[in-house]
């Protein structure tokens, strides 16, 4: 059964596999100070929820967020998210005037 602590943690994880698109096992293992058992645990629990990949192997081995899923769709509406992505569009014109 999952602690808010736990719960925590995954939400954390999601948020840095949403911005780096992939990670290794270890990693999470030491920036959370747990052993990679505890991140394995995390991972399989996350799968069941969220759009990850855990792939095995030296080379290609470690966590993938699958398709272009971010969190930020998960907070925002559509609407919100076309108007971000407008103010993005203008900005950018702005800047390169």
């Amino acid at each position: 059964m999952a602690n808010v602590a736990n719960a925590e943690r995954w939400m954390s994880i999601m948020k840095d596999l949403c911005q780096m698109r992939f990670a290794t096992m270890s990693y999470f293992a030491e920036k959370y100070n747990v052993s990679i058992k505890t991140i394995q645990r995390d991972m399989y629990s996350i799968s069941r929820l969220m759009p990850i990949e855990i792939k095995q192997g030296r080379n290609i081995g470690g966590i993938y967020v699958l398709y272009d899923y971010t969190m930020d769709k998960a907070y925002m509406t559509d609407e919100q998210i076309k108007l971000l992505l407008k103010i993005k569009d203008i900005t950018f014109l702005f800047i390169n005037y």
